[in-house]
């Protein structure tokens, strides 16, 4: 299964993001952590709630990005550019759903 990285994917990405932080902080605010556990807990969660999602949804893991030399290749500049308009929907579905969330609690 391949996952591709859309508009639509990086919107809901965004929202998904959101909701995942807000639950989370709820979450550690019930909760007791020891000061040395808390640092770990919280790059888990940004790992896991904001850097897959957006390695896997706005960006793409396709793998001739990942090559040093893809940058001097004529379609490198359109996916790019395709690229910063999925982290834009990302930031914009993040937004709205902060947003929304704020006005309802």
């Amino acid at each position: 299964m391949k996952i591709l990285a859309t508009r639509t994917t990086a919107l809901a990405a965004g929202a998904g993001t959101a909701l995942s932080f807000t639950l989370f902080d709820v979450w550690e605010r019930n909760r007791y952590m020891s000061p040395q556990v808390s640092p770990v807990v919280h790059l888990a969660a940004v790992l896991i709630l904001w850097v897959v999602p957006a390695v896997l949804f706005v960006v793409g893991f396709d793998r001739k990005r990942w090559d040093p030399n893809y940058v001097y290749q004529p379609g490198a500049q359109a996916d790019y550019r395709e690229i910063g308009i999925r982290t834009l929907f990302w930031i914009l579905g993040g937004v709205v759903c902060s947003l929304s969330l704020r006005l309802a609690i």
